[in-house]
C-alpha cells in the first residue's frame, strides 16, 4: 500500500527523546522519524551509508574518520550522507525532528561523547 506521509506532523507527534518503530521500509532500509533535544550515543552503521534529513531544528553532527573528527551544522531541510562504518553523534541545539534511512543491522553505541580514536570499538559487557 502506498501512502503520503506528512513528515512534519508525524515529527510533532513522536515521543520526545523515545523509541519509535521505522515508519517505512525499503528493501533492506528502514526509514525511522526522530524528535530528540538530548545528546544521543555515538553510533556506527556496519551494513550502509545512512541518509540523515533534518524535518525541524538544527543539530551539529559529528563524524569520525580515519582524518578525524568532522563536524557540520544540518537545519531544516537539509540532509547529510553518513557514510557505513563511520562513527557519529547528533548534538542538538535544542528539540531536533529528523528522518533517518539506513541498514540498521549490527549498529552499534557508544557512550563516548568524542571518539579519539575511530578504529576502536565499544567493549560489550
Amino acid at each position: 500500500m502506498t501512502e503520503t506521509i506528512d513528515l512534519a506532523i508525524f515529527a510533532a507527534s513522536a515521543p520526545l527523546n523515545g523509541a519509535i518503530p521505522p515508519i517505512a521500509r525499503i528493501n533492506d532500509l528502514e526509514a525511522y522519524v526522530w524528535r530528540f533535544s538530548e545528546l544521543p550515543r555515538w553510533e556506527v552503521n556496519p551494513q550502509s551509508d545512512k541518509l540523515l534529513l533534518v524535518i525541524g531544528g538544527t543539530m551539529r553532527i559529528k563524524i569520525q574518520s580515519a582524518d578525524g573528527l568532522d563536524v557540520h551544522m544540518v537545519g531544516p531541510g537539509q540532509m547529510i550522507r553518513i557514510p557505513r562504518d563511520h562513527w557519529h553523534s547528533p548534538e542538538p541545539l535544542g528539540e531536533v525532528s529528523t528522518l533517518t534511512i539506513a541498514n540498521y543491522e549490527g549498529t552499534k553505541t557508544a557512550d563516548a561523547p568524542d571518539r579519539a580514536n575511530p578504529k576502536d570499538e565499544p567493549t560489550d559487557q
